[in-house]
């Protein structure tokens, strides 16, 4: 019974290392909140970005991950694509025991 439970402590290891590189945003280090993909694939949570915005020039948005600059749509970052996966991800393993 041993090698079973130690499967199961590698699989919640394998686990929680998934959900640190990419459940996690970059801005906040917790798991994402209404998570927006930015036109260079990095995601972060939309309150992270609606406060970086705050104090950036209006319009102007860098990526926090590749500094690439983000062209931001009229109605800000809400408009933004959502990341569905990692949304629905973050759902799953928050309902994990």
């Amino acid at each position: 019974s041993s090698h079973c439970s130690e499967s199961v402590k590698m699989a919640s290891d394998a686990t929680s290392d998934i959900t640190d590189k990419f459940l996690v945003c970059q801005v906040c280090l917790e798991d994402f909140k209404q998570p927006k993909m930015l036109p260079c694939l990095h995601t972060f949570c939309q309150p992270c970005l609606e406060r970086l915005l705050a104090t950036e020039p209006v319009g102007k948005l860098d990526c926090p991950t590749c500094q690439q600059d983000v062209p931001l749509p009229k109605n800000g970052v809400r408009v933004l694509k959502s990341n569905l996966l990692v949304g629905k991800l973050c759902e799953i393993l928050q309902q994990q025991p």
